[in-house]
């Protein structure tokens, strides 16, 4: 994992995986959703190549996740109990464990960029509702309205009902989700990904763009009723509720972030794992950086990031995420999925819902995209 600097030096090879959060996909949006990891991947590992921090990269690759409307983030972030859009964000760096987090947000275009000015700007690592939104006004962030955050061209009409409190045993489910399926996966293999895998090299041309007034969108239409889900609904595949990135740089840093617009229709002041140290992410250069993805309340009770990251210190990296990820179905019945790079630059990644999209570019510069593999046996 080392190669000549200029100065004829050995350096560290720069390494960046990102995910696109975990759960059912509709075969429509795979393809959508496959390119846009693979772009953010490529735009963060640019960063990584041109002796940029690891933490610009993660906040490079998340921000193109957050400005695409098929992921549950930024642009895209689905709508609480009132209508409104609330959103998580948090970057970490693992050399000096600087943080910034940010909850509950609203009319942030790229949350994940906030909670970095959290970090840099403030003696705090989270700011909250009210007092984020002043923050980001006081930093000069534009304000961005509910409608554009939803789609950059029309207003769409909503009629939400109000949440009912629910048995705390049967978690809320993220957006889309599809009650079919109500037991977990299974013969499920942990391996290099197979049908859905891309390997290709990041210096071919991808061309993406972003949706445009011809663009259809799958979020929430025109007049479209939304109702709560109840102790009766499958909260067992959540679909695509979070983003996010680890990345290793040439100096041997590594760094996370983590974005997400939570789940659809939650109560509003609702905050689940993505903005919490050790839930939702974690960067340490002595242990190595995750981003979570997955049922919020499930992730923070068993403290997902953090819980992988010990496990390496006596497991493999495939043994760590597979006892991580069945500890937490053991433990609350959740499931969810994750990405990891060990402090040595060994890329992980692994989830027990059907489907998560990623993408790595590991320290040789290839580039491996996924969204059916490796799933974890929870049965």
């Amino acid at each position: 994992l080392l190669q000549p600097s200029i100065k004829g030096v050995l350096r560290v090879m720069a390494a960046i995986i990102v995910h696109g959060g975990c759960g059912k996909m509709s075969n429509s949006k795979r393809t959508p959703i496959i390119e846009g990891c693979k772009r953010a991947a490529i735009v963060g590992h640019k960063v990584l190549e041109s002796g940029g921090s690891s933490l610009d990269a993660v906040e490079a690759a998340v921000r193109v996740l957050e400005d695409d409307y098929h992921f549950n983030a930024g642009h895209g972030a689905v709508l609480n109990s009132d209508g409104d859009i609330e959103m998580d964000a948090m970057i970490m760096e693992g050399k000096n464990l600087q943080l910034g987090s940010v909850g509950g947000i609203k009319g942030v275009a790229n949350p994940v960029s906030l909670a970095r000015l959290v970090m840099e700007k403030t003696d705090h690592v989270m700011l909250i509702g009210e007092g984020a939104k002043e923050f980001a006004r006081e930093r000069g962030i534009p304000d961005v309205s509910t409608e554009e955050l939803m789609s950059p061209h029309k207003t769409k009409k909503h009629k939400v009902k109000k949440p009912k409190d629910t048995d705390h045993t049967h978690p809320t489910q993220d957006r889309d989700i599809d009650t079919e399926h109500t037991h977990p996966p299974q013969d499920i293999e942990h391996t290099h990904p197979t049908q859905d895998t891309d390997h290709t090299h990041p210096s071919q041309d991808i061309e993406h763009t972003h949706p445009t007034q011809d663009t259809e969108h799958t979020h929430p239409t025109q007049d479209i009723e939304h109702t709560h889900p109840t102790q009766d609904t499958d909260h067992t595949h959540p679909t695509q509720d979070t983003v996010g990135a680890v990345a290793r740089d040439v100096h041997g840093n590594i760094a996370c972030a983590t974005s997400t617009g939570g789940i659809s229709l939650k109560r509003p002041g609702r905050i689940g794992d993505s903005p919490i140290i050790g839930c939702g992410g974690l960067a340490d250069n002595n242990l190595g950086g995750v981003s979570a993805t997955g049922h919020g309340e499930s992730i923070t009770r068993i403290t997902l990031a953090h819980r992988v990251l010990s496990l390496l210190a006596t497991h493999s990296v495939d043994e760590s995420i597979d006892q991580a990820l069945r500890y937490m179905w053991d433990k609350t019945g959740g499931k969810g999925g994750l990405i990891l790079i060990t402090k040595d630059g060994v890329i992980g990644k692994g989830f027990t819902t059907l489907h998560m999209s990623w993408t790595s570019i590991d320290p040789n510069g290839h580039i491996e995209t996924g969204i059916d593999n490796p799933r974890v046996d929870i049965i």
